[in-house]
């Protein structure tokens, strides 16, 4: 008797839930084995249950096992398969010769921004394009893809502006949080913070700004969804750069005319901007 796996997709559209569901029917024992083992492989990397079906889990659980324990590795798939995850919610990919330049590009200079973590070495960058050459390499012998020739187009200036981000990070954790790399940290501080934030700041702005112009300690950023302008003090400027993306929340005292960074989401380079305008 046929066996079933199903799949099962949630889609929040004007507060209703619209759920697609499908199922996949085991030809025999064997083929139930092998989506059983490459569930497992799977796991260890948090690739989503329909990772299985889709065209690149695959590759994903291939690569993973060639890797090993490898932790570089792994925590890259971690980062390639939650963007297949995301990506695939909005544009309809069925392989990877369907996966080129701007795929890759938002991959790494919008996606692997947003899943930047706080270290204190300031090499996730760093490694992260160092195992993204290995995986395109890899995937181009194995399947007879292009991939490397869309990552190449990037790698060069992804190698600057993804550690200009990171370290911008790692500096403005570290100011609201001094004790952030302690093994101690709490992180309720982060919520304390946040309920401080609306105590002192009765006016606040969140979204994603663009640098404009800097000068001394002060920034001016435009507002990518709203094209408004604010004057930032008290900013490292030496970490940062003219056109970059700072995305997170401002405010200002009332009577102040210039506005305070108050709370960090994320950093990015300059080409980040378009798939953010994108998604207005």
């Amino acid at each position: 008797m046929r066996q079933q796996m199903p799949y099962q997709k949630q889609i929040f559209r004007d507060g209703q839930t619209q759920v697609t569901m499908w199922k996949h029917e085991f030809a025999n024992d064997e083929e139930r084995n092998e989506i059983l083992e490459k569930l497992a492989i799977g796991s260890q990397f948090d690739m989503r249950f329909r990772g299985l079906l889709q065209f690149y889990g695959d590759e994903l659980t291939s690569y993973k096992r060639k890797i090993g324990n490898n932790e570089k590795g792994t925590e890259f798939l971690k980062v390639m398969s939650s963007y297949f995850t995301d990506y695939l919610e909005d544009v309809e990919l069925t392989s990877w010769d369907e996966c080129q330049s701007l795929f890759w590009e938002e991959f790494i200079f919008v996606y692997f921004p947003l899943y930047m973590k706080i270290s204190r070495t300031q090499q996730q960058s760093t490694v992260f394009l160092s195992q993204l050459k290995e995986f395109v390499h890899w995937l181009d012998k194995e399947k007879k893809t292009s991939c490397t020739q869309y990552v190449d187009l990037f790698y060069d200036e992804a190698k600057i502006e993804l550690v200009t981000c990171e370290r911008l990070l790692k500096h403005f954790f570290s100011v609201h949080f001094l004790d952030i790399f302690n093994d101690d940290f709490d992180v309720q501080k982060i919520v304390e913070q946040i309920d401080q934030i609306d105590q002192d700041f009765p006016e606040k702005r969140e979204g994603c700004f663009q640098v404009v112009k800097k000068y001394e300690k002060t920034i001016i950023v435009r507002e990518i969804q709203t094209d408004l302008n604010y004057r930032i003090i008290d900013m490292p400027c030496h970490l940062i750069d003219k056109g970059m993306l700072l995305e997170g929340i401002i405010g200002r005292r009332t009577h102040e005319f210039s506005w305070k960074w108050l709370l960090t989401e994320g950093f990015y380079p300059e080409k980040a901007k378009k798939f953010f305008i994108k998604r207005r």
